[in-house]
């Protein structure tokens, strides 16, 4: 607290002239190093009193005064007393308000990050505008000896000295299972590394989840910085929102594994049917997707735009003959509609062989009726189908689609299509 401050128009000051006018009372207020913080006499001959001030059991104030007079010295310290105790409560409060909403908005934003990586860089980026540090990392505890390190290469130079201090402060924090603060590690005889050592001053805490530590974060300085305790609160609670963002990434990223690998088993399957086919929608998910960027869709379409691609003729599991060929469309839309991670691409699967004009199937929707996901699809299965199947060359294929820019396909898609390619040829 800024004790000085007690004296301002904000403080106490207008109360303690009054009071003074009241009793006729001359006062002069110093700090410890005699420095004049209040008066209101320019003759302070006759202030042959002295009463200190104490705040958690140090003084902080002297009061000079009048002999006889020192009732008024007491009922000054009550004054500076309660200003101070309504002081930390109200310091105490917003400080919990900022540590409520730094966990919320901290939490908030860090959840839009899909992998551990991105995470850890995330978390750092926004803790260097809370805390000093210049060099960062964010571990992650292992069942391997050599307990992982997830690297931000804006904070981590990678130093083999640096390495071994940031290893041994992970060591400590797993053993002693706290945060702290260490001002000077040349001091310290386990953390240094001898010459070349970056690391002056370390701050860290655990990365817990109920009750278990799953990594650490450690923040450090390249000169002797003194850490305070409020910095230690502050990075206990970005550790605290920082664990449940990564617990859960590490979650998302498991399901996200086991559910590209049934997404690919059913690939193989749609592939196996024909063997023509093989490697046809990867390479319709590829050309969707850069096209797709040059319509500016935003992450969430592109991901649906990549997924449907990848399992657009899903619906030809089952199909035995050309005959049944116009069915397939119908039969991915109810394959995937029931599968709940699937049921945002069915209608896009559903409605991937509508012609712009709309002579195509099933619904014979046209123009924008057609979702723009699937219109980018058509243009890219068909694209594919020209240049692997009939053997197009790519200028020979672009040629051909062109001329059916507004019956087939949407005039929009292939401008966007013939931009992706000649941004390849750059």
């Amino acid at each position: 607290m800024n004790y000085k401050k007690i004296f301002s128009p904000t403080g106490i000051l207008v109360n303690l002239n009054k009071f003074n006018d009241a009793t006729c009372a001359n006062i002069v207020i110093t700090s410890l190093n005699n420095d004049i913080v209040y008066r209101n006499t320019s003759n302070s001959d006759s202030l042959s009193e002295v009463f200190k001030i104490y705040h958690n059991g140090e003084a902080i104030f002297k009061i000079l005064y009048e002999q006889g007079r020192q009732k008024i010295a007491e009922f000054i310290n009550i004054m500076i007393q309660e200003y101070i105790e309504k002081k930390e409560i109200l310091t105490e409060t917003l400080d919990k308000y900022r540590e409520i909403n730094l966990l919320y908005n901290f939490g908030e934003k860090m959840s839009y990050f899909a992998d551990i990586q991105t995470t850890a860089d995330g978390i750092l980026n926004k803790a260097v505008k809370m805390l000093k540090f210049d060099f960062a990392v964010i571990t992650q505890k292992t069942s391997d000896i050599r307990d992982g390190v997830i690297n931000n290469t804006d904070f981590f130079p990678n130093t083999p000295a640096l390495i071994i201090q940031m290893m041994k402060i992970e060591k400590l924090i797993y053993k002693d299972k706290k945060a702290d603060i260490i001002s000077n590690i040349e001091n310290d005889s386990i953390l240094n590394s001898g010459p070349g050592g970056l690391l002056k001053s370390v701050i860290f805490a655990p990365l817990k989840v109920k009750n278990n530590i799953i990594g650490a974060i450690i923040l450090g300085t390249c000169y002797d910085y003194k850490y305070k305790a409020q910095d230690l609160k502050l990075l206990t609670t970005i550790a605290a929102a920082s664990a449940i963002t990564i617990e859960n990434v590490k979650l998302y990223e498991e399901q996200r594994d086991a559910f590209s690998r049934v997404v690919h088993s059913l690939i193989e399957t749609v592939e196996q049917l024909d063997k023509h086919s093989k490697g046809h929608s990867s390479r319709v998910a590829k050309l969707s997707f850069g096209i797709g960027k040059f319509l500016k869709l935003n992450a969430s379409q592109l991901i649906i735009l990549k997924l449907a691609s990848l399992l657009h003729d899903i619906g030809k599991i089952g199909i035995k003959d050309n005959d049944d060929y116009k069915k397939h469309p119908q039969n991915g839309y109810e394959i995937t509609r029931h599968i709940k991670k699937l049921n945002d691409i069915s209608t896009v699967i559903l409605h991937h062989h509508e012609n712009f004009d709309g002579t195509g199937f099933p619904s014979n929707l046209s123009g924008e009726e057609i979702p723009l996901l699937s219109r980018i699809i058509s243009v890219s299965d068909y694209m594919d189908s020209l240049t692997t199947k009939l053997h197009y060359t790519l200028y020979m294929a672009l040629e051909k689609i062109e001329l059916l820019s507004g019956t087939k396909f949407d005039p929009v898609v292939i401008k966007a299509l013939i931009e992706y390619h000649d941004n390849l040829e750059k």
